[in-house]
């Protein structure tokens, strides 16, 4: 997959009190990370229908359920 927003986030620049790799890592559900990534996969060629798309795709499909200041932080530090 070759997205170009996902590279550009940046862990530090969207949260502040990050977490080391190690306990990130161990809160990660294996299960859930794959099926997430299939569907990524899967529905990859929305991604890339106008420069928007991308953004629009995750924010709609990804985290439609996260507050409205967690949205425009998320797009605040592309």
């Amino acid at each position: 997959m070759k997205t170009k927003l996902i590279s550009r986030l940046g862990y530090k620049e969207f949260y502040k009190n990050s977490e080391s790799m190690d306990v990130l890592v161990k809160q990660i559900h294996l299960e859930n990370a794959i099926e997430f990534l299939v569907l990524i996969n899967k529905n990859e060629q929305l991604l890339y229908q106008n420069e928007h798309s991308e953004i629009s795709f995750i924010l709609r499909e990804w985290i439609p359920d996260t507050s409205e200041d967690f949205k425009t932080n998320f797009i605040r530090v592309l």
